[in-house]
């Protein structure tokens, strides 16, 4: 019984317009073997210094943890209402109405919260990485997803409530 609903649950989701995963590591042989040579060194310095295994665990989960956007895949999927971008142990689902201006960059494209230039906008966005997927078809569905409503909505940067930027 169980199996049949999520039969139905999957065939009521929408086909994505365009999905992709993005895999650093898989990308540059070279640079993935020279950061986990660097990465072991320092492990190892760590249990040099503490010779304790358990400080070594710790900083095993800290590093791969912290590495984790470049050793697992990442995968997006651009929906006609939405970006999903579904990661290692989570995912982030966000509707095209919060996004109002799009920074196309050279290995992906960042799409910002706000009207206006502001420091705030790291904090706030969205960078989604192209890797080897095709970046003109990328950027052809973000542009009209977000620029279809941009004069409509209202400025949510800081220096539209006469704040500092």
């Amino acid at each position: 019984m169980k199996s049949e609903d999520q039969k139905q649950t999957q065939e009521a989701e929408p086909e994505p317009l365009y999905s992709w995963i993005f895999h650093p590591a898989k990308a540059s042989w070279l640079v993935s073997t020279l950061l986990t040579v660097f990465l072991f060194l320092l492990l190892i310095m760590v249990y040099w210094l503490t010779q304790s295994r358990l400080f070594t665990l710790i900083g095993t989960v800290v590093l791969v943890g912290s590495m984790r956007s470049f050793y697992f895949p990442t995968e997006y999927k651009l929906f006609d209402d939405r970006i999903e971008v579904l990661y290692t142990i989570s995912s982030l689902k966000k509707s095209w109405d919060i996004y109002r201006r799009v920074y196309p960059e050279k290995n992906g494209v960042f799409l910002s919260t706000f009207t206006r230039p502001t420091r705030m906008e790291n904090f706030r966005g969205l960078f989604v990485k192209y890797g080897e997927a095709d970046r003109e078809r990328i950027l052809e569905i973000i542009q009209n997803r977000i620029g279809k409503k941009l004069d409509e909505r209202e400025d949510v940067s800081a220096s539209s409530f006469g704040g500092a930027e």
